[in-house]
């Protein structure tokens, strides 16, 4: 594990990929509710993505840099 390898703490890091993962629970129940909206679906994972890798996954690189 690259996080584990560098000393990077992570433990925040996790934590917002525990709560994507269980928003995405709640969401794929809806779906079998054939509640889903996808439009929604696609903003959230759209959105996500874009601010967890400019923030959290790019302070992952600068100690992973740091480390090597």
């Amino acid at each position: 594990n690259m996080m584990a390898a560098s000393g990077y703490p992570g433990v925040e890091h996790r934590k917002e990929h525990q709560a994507l993962l269980a928003e995405l629970r709640n969401r794929l129940f809806s779906m079998q509710q054939e509640t889903i909206d996808f439009e929604k679906l696609f903003a959230f994972l759209a959105s996500w993505f874009k601010e967890h890798t400019a923030t959290v996954d790019r302070e992952l690189v600068r100690v992973i840099d740091s480390a090597s």
